[in-house]
């Protein structure tokens, strides 16, 4: 999550969060995660051009050290909170595999 209040929101629907406090993933935070015991990660950005680009950081720097998984934001909805004060409940996540794209040839 990039904000606080998004971390909170995961809390109480039951998943605990984790925010980076803004749109910056830096290599000290993404050491951190891998010498936690944390093994899956949803990656819960804001819906927006610099969620997207804190989304594309986490799983460059960490899509080899844990299981990421990455949240589906319905249309309409710029962070999960606002789906929280809407009354929704959380959104889907699908994982994210790190070979998706890549050529295989047999």
């Amino acid at each position: 999550c990039e904000a606080e209040i998004d971390a909170m929101t995961w809390l109480e629907w039951g998943i605990p969060g984790l925010a980076v406090g803004g749109v910056t993933f830096t290599d000290k935070q993404a050491d951190i995660i891998r010498r936690s015991p944390i093994k899956k990660l949803i990656i819960s950005a804001d819906n927006d051009k610099q969620g997207e680009k804190l989304k594309q950081a986490v799983i460059n720097k960490l899509k080899y050290d844990v299981e990421i998984y990455l949240v589906q934001m319905p249309q309409g909805f710029k962070d999960v909170n606002e789906m929280l004060v809407a009354g929704l409940q959380p959104p889907r996540y699908e994982p994210y595999n790190p070979f998706d794209g890549i050529l295989q040839l047999y």
